[in-house]
């Protein structure tokens, strides 16, 4: 299975005086940002290894439910 993992730098933007580190524009579906970014890397690392499901556990406060179904989908695993 090929697996597709972001190794794109970070956008950065130059704002008033300073830069802005921009991960809201690393988006999947309703996911976005590093958090996203770093659950693309260890799920396509684990799914090019043969990984066919994943499991995943979070307050429901917590954005990481949308993130690892949204990695798990666009790899055509199930979540």
């Amino acid at each position: 299975m090929a697996v597709k993992v972001t190794t794109a730098l970070t956008p950065v933007e130059w704002r008033t005086g300073r830069w802005y580190k921009r991960e809201d524009y690393h988006r999947l579906g309703p996911a976005n940002g590093a958090k996203l970014r770093a659950c693309q890397a260890l799920i396509g690392g684990m799914a090019s290894r043969g990984l066919q499901n994943v499991v995943t556990a979070a307050s429901v406060l917590s954005p990481q439910h949308a993130i690892v179904a949204s990695v798990a989908a666009s790899l055509g695993l199930r979540s």
